[in-house]
């Protein structure tokens, strides 16, 4: 009874704004952007751990801004509002990573994330969208190489230990999100295939139809 009732929660979460009149390959890239939300949003939590041992508020509630931000992001899913909901996402993940790699500087390790970007992008958006999706992700990396190339400081100045271990902890998350988004990826491929197939088998029971019908019209005529 417990595991049917959390499968049915998680596919409810997962399936905030799927609508039956849109495309099925819409809904499946919705439900890929759901479960990265989700996924963001959950993901913050050891940081504020690690930011309450540093008796570091002022990241704390950074790390808080953006779980709200990516919250509102499902909002804007569940009420249709598609465009603004991908836009806050892309947002988030791309300034808080720029942001948090500022405060801590280089070294901390959150440039990472932006390796995970491709993967994002693709999961989410069409070919324009992707473009300006990655150009956007390169330049922020980019932002994060020149200041760490000129010695620009962080905003905050921590023990080479602590440094060391948010380093290793961001190395830890970087890699388990990735391999979230392409358990995604590869999921949302394998539905598009699948309905792919669905929709050729369809085609040629029709085509068949169709030839079995004018053999007999054939005949009677």
């Amino acid at each position: 009874m417990l595991e049917r009732s959390t499968k049915s929660f998680l596919q409810r979460a997962i399936s905030i704004g799927v609508d039956d009149s849109l495309s099925s390959e819409f809904n499946n890239r919705l439900r890929v952007l759901n479960i990265f939300t989700w996924t963001c949003i959950l993901f913050c939590t050891p940081y504020y751990g690690t930011m309450f041992i540093l008796k570091n508020y002022d990241s704390a509630f950074l790390f808080c801004v953006v779980q709200m931000l990516f919250s509102i992001s499902l909002v804007c899913n569940k009420n249709r509002y598609y465009k603004l909901g991908k836009f806050l996402t892309l947002i988030s993940t791309n300034y808080s990573v720029l942001a948090l790699s500022f405060t801590y500087g280089h070294d901390s390790g959150f440039y990472l994330y932006y390796f995970t970007s491709p993967l994002i992008i693709y999961s989410f958006f069409h070919f324009r969208q992707t473009i300006l999706g990655m150009l956007l992700y390169l330049s922020s990396y980019g932002i994060i190489e020149f200041a760490n190339y000129k010695n620009i400081q962080p905003f905050i100045k921590v023990s080479p230990e602590i440094l060391s271990s948010l380093y290793y902890l961001n190395v830890l998350m970087a890699f388990a999100f990735l391999i979230v988004l392409t358990s995604s990826f590869s999921k949302f491929q394998n539905d598009i295939a699948k309905e792919v197939q669905v929709k050729n088998t369809e085609l040629e029971t029709n085509q068949k139809e169709l030839e079995k019908l004018l053999n007999e019209k054939n005949t009677l005529l």
